[in-house]
């Protein structure tokens, strides 16, 4: 699926989202249209159950290397990623907060599947 409305996301070149507007307010997938670049990222919105602190920094990071993909998670203008544990604690992510998740390489889509599990507090 691709969200209707791109306005509501900053995209980098890269392809990733830099940050989230206030006025996203639902769970949906949302991936930058195809410009012919190979890789590019699978995003995903979804609400926090739960606090993330440093068991589920350190599950996203896990996952993200199993299967040798990147994942950043973008919460407003706060930005995370599996290269690092403590920015993704840094991040403060509360219950009930919007979280942008991004992959990219590998196996995006079981990447991206087991990353909503930690965050849905599974």
């Amino acid at each position: 699926m691709t969200a209707t409305a791109y306005s509501n996301f900053n995209f980098i070149e890269d392809g990733f989202i830099t940050h989230i507007d206030d006025n996203v307010a639902t769970e949906k997938t949302a991936t930058k249209p195809n410009e012919g670049k190979q890789n590019r990222p699978v995003t995903y919105l979804k609400t926090v159950k739960s606090n993330i602190g440093f068991r589920e920094a350190a599950g996203l990071v896990r996952v993200a290397e199993s299967n040798g993909s990147i994942v950043r998670l973008v919460v407003g203008r706060a930005t995370g990623n599996t290269k690092s544990i403590m920015s993704i604690i840094k991040m403060g992510i509360k219950p009930d907060t919007l979280v942008a998740i991004s992959v990219m390489n590998g196996n995006t889509d079981s990447t991206l599947a087991d990353c909503v599990k930690i965050l849905e507090g599974a």
